[in-house]
């Protein structure tokens, strides 16, 4: 395992960025390109400074435990066994990676309020004490 500093957290993040294409932003009448990209296919970085454990690595997690591709999970779908794994990212994110719900919803490609909505009022699946217990060697 590979434990970087907080330079070369922020040095990747930066060179990430300048890969990503643009992203549009929903509003009321019409879309806007903004700055600051994001797509279905670019890779959101949020890191755990004292665990190093990352957003990215519990996506891929939750996909394999069920048993989903990772387009269908930051997708449009909705599907419960989709929707279910994305609660089992959400309680996963918040309790080992970040509490920072904004961040959590950007994994998704989703708003912060869905991260909200999942952790208030839903429950997680029978598989979610499974991929908890490999990836985080918790009983």
């Amino acid at each position: 395992m590979i434990k970087l500093t907080e330079k070369e957290v922020i040095e990747i993040k930066n060179i990430l960025q300048v890969f990503s294409p643009t992203r549009k932003y929903h509003h009321w009448s019409n879309n806007v390109l903004t700055e600051k990209p994001v797509t279905s296919v670019e890779p959101r970085l949020t890191i755990n400074p004292k665990t190093y454990k990352t957003s990215q690595a519990f996506a891929f997690a939750v996909c394999m435990g069920h048993n989903i591709s990772y387009q269908d999970f930051i997708g449009p779908k909705k599907h419960q066994d989709i929707i279910n794994a994305r609660i089992d990212f959400c309680y996963l994110c918040y309790e080992f990676v970040t509490k920072n719900k904004s961040s959590i919803a950007r994994s998704l490609n989703r708003k912060h309020n869905y991260v909200i909505t999942n952790l208030l009022k839903r429950n997680t699946s029978p598989v979610y004490k499974r991929i908890k217990s490999i990836c985080c060697h918790a009983s």
